[in-house]
This record gives structure tokens, sequence and C-alpha cells, in this order.
């Protein structure tokens, strides 16, 4: 939402803050879209697969991530949403 009266261009970035407690928060996808002065857009927002998965030594392969919160946000410090995951 822009509630200003130009024009701007705003970046939506999508984090995997995992349950995992030695998992870091991993930015999984971004887009930006222009915004009328005034106007509220929907961002579509393609999150990479790749990032919801961690190395297992153990088992010599990939294990993907169960748990945790998407934040929905400008920026780290400036997160607008969360959603938790199952």
């Amino acid at each position: 939402r822009n509630t200003g009266d130009r024009a701007s261009r705003e970046v939506v970035q999508v984090y995997l803050s995992p349950a995992e407690a030695d998992q870091p928060v991993r930015l999984v996808g971004w887009a930006a879209e222009e915004v009328p002065a005034g106007g509220t857009v929907d961002v579509p927002v393609r999150c990479d697969a790749r990032m919801w998965r961690r190395w297992d030594s153990a088992a010599g392969g990939w294990a993907g991530l169960v748990g945790g919160e998407l934040l929905v946000a400008r920026g780290l410090g400036d997160v607008r949403l969360r959603l938790p995951l199952g």
C-alpha cells in the first residue's frame, strides 16, 4: 500500500525462519512492484524451493526444513507479516 501522494516502487521480501534453532533465517524470494499514489497492489513472490532445505551430513544429502514461519517484509528490520508453517 502506498499512502503517499507520488507513485513508488515497493520491494517485498519473504524470509523463512526455520523451527530448527541451528538454522539461520534465509531470504527465499522477493519481488518489486510499482504502486500508484494512494494505491494498493498485490505482489506475488516466487520462493526458491532450494532455500527450504538443509544439508544433512549424516545422511549425505539434502533434507527438507519442517515448521517455522514465513516473514513478509521490506527487510528483516521491517517485518510486516508472520505466517506460521505447520
